[in-house]
């Protein structure tokens, strides 16, 4: 029987990057980009239900629903091995203020008018919850570096007893709950305080997910597992899901197909597994590795331009007219939108990164890691 290996024979050398994850990273966010065009566009809520356009738009959407689980478990997956820096979570907030700042400041100048309080407000991101994930994100950081030390000093055994825990009550539980609506009534979507999905300690679940992830796969523990398997997860779970929904929409029946369609749903959580194990396996070579390297370290910032708060209203106009396609036009729209605002959200924090580069902003930053740092680490 093979023996549990705790965390003194961990390997300590720097994990070799895998770059099939960030590949990953570009992937999730061209889906975010995806959900938030198929929203403001009018397309989930205005098609005509059950109508063929209405069900294929909809299994785009459950596709594209593990988007976000799949950003932080691969934080989790990542990072279980790495130091705390406090300067790279100022760097972030840097990241942040500037895009939300900046755009503020244009969309008021094309305006001709402008709003000192508004302004003053986009230096606090976080405060003013400019950003529903890095307001959530942000709390995380500072608790990334104590999930590492749990899970790398807990056996595998603790670790899924751990890990089961936290999935019972934050995913299956308020799935499960919805169901009997006759019995408890509406479905009460902040059980457990998950507000399914949208909040730091569901955050808290997915990043320690990712970290016991690779704490096993880093131990050999999924390498009997073919790449095809995860594949199928992918497959199988987002299928359930669009039946679920398919079953519950437009029908006479007390349960709300909203119950599977969350960031909490255990199918969602499942099909986000499936993509990272699936993702990870995958292999490049020297320069595919340095196209992925480019797109990737700007995939937050395709996320902080097109869901600024005064360039969303702009992104719902554009999106708008694709309420009316018929599907053989809406599909090639929709790609056309996703690359579109997935390469000038990159393009632009390249822009965005050269300047902190020559301002030394990344240097300035490294300097306040210290005191800080040791309490961590």
């Amino acid at each position: 029987m093979k023996s549990e290996i705790n965390s003194n024979q961990i390997p300590k050398s720097r994990p070799v990057r895998n770059w099939g994850i960030d590949l990953l990273r570009c992937f999730a966010m061209m889906m975010i980009v995806m959900l938030h065009t198929l929203s403001r566009s009018g397309l989930l809520t205005e098609t005509e239900v059950s109508s063929f356009k209405y069900e294929i738009v909809w299994f785009i959407e459950i596709f594209c629903y593990s988007a976000v689980n799949c950003f932080i478990i691969i934080s989790g997956y990542v990072s279980l091995h790495t130091k705390f820096r406090l300067s790279r979570i100022i760097l972030l907030w840097l990241q942040v203020v500037f895009y939300n700042v900046l755009l503020t400041v244009i969309v008021q100048a094309i305006n001709g008018s402008w709003d000192a309080t508004e302004i003053l407000r986009s230096f606090l991101p976080v405060s003013t919850d400019a950003y529903w994930f890095f307001t959530q994100y942000f709390v995380l950081c500072f608790f990334m570096p104590l999930i590492n030390k749990l899970v790398l000093n807990q056996s595998n055994k603790q670790n899924g007893f751990f890990l089961a825990m936290m999935l019972i009550f934050f995913s299956v539980l308020p799935m499960l709950y919805a169901l009997p609506v006759d019995i408890l009534g509406e479905f009460n979507e902040k059980l457990f305080f998950t507000e399914r999905g949208y909040s730091v300690l569901w955050m808290t679940v997915m990043y320690a997910l990712g970290a016991v992830i690779r704490r096993y796969t880093d131990e050999g523990g999924l390498e009997k597992v073919k790449t095809y398997v995860f594949a199928i997860l992918v497959i199988v779970n987002d299928v359930i899901i669009w039946i679920i929904h398919f079953i519950c929409t437009g029908r006479e029946n007390p349960v709300s197909p909203y119950f599977v369609v969350s960031y909490t749903s255990p199918f969602v959580v499942i099909a986000a597994v499936g993509l990272v194990m699936l993702f990870s396996r995958l292999r490049f070579g020297a320069k595919i590795n340095k196209i992925i390297a480019f797109f990737s370290s700007g995939a937050f910032a395709v996320y902080l331009v097109h869901s600024q708060k005064d360039i969303y209203p702009i992104f719902k106009e554009l999106v708008s007219p694709m309420l009316d396609y018929r599907v053989l036009k809406l599909l090639p729209c929709l790609l056309f939108t996703i690359l579109f605002v997935f390469l000038a959200g990159t393009l632009a924090d390249a822009i965005r990164n050269r300047l902190f580069q020559l301002l030394h902003i990344d240097k300035a930053c490294k300097k306040i890691d210290g005191k800080c740092n040791a309490v961590y680490n």
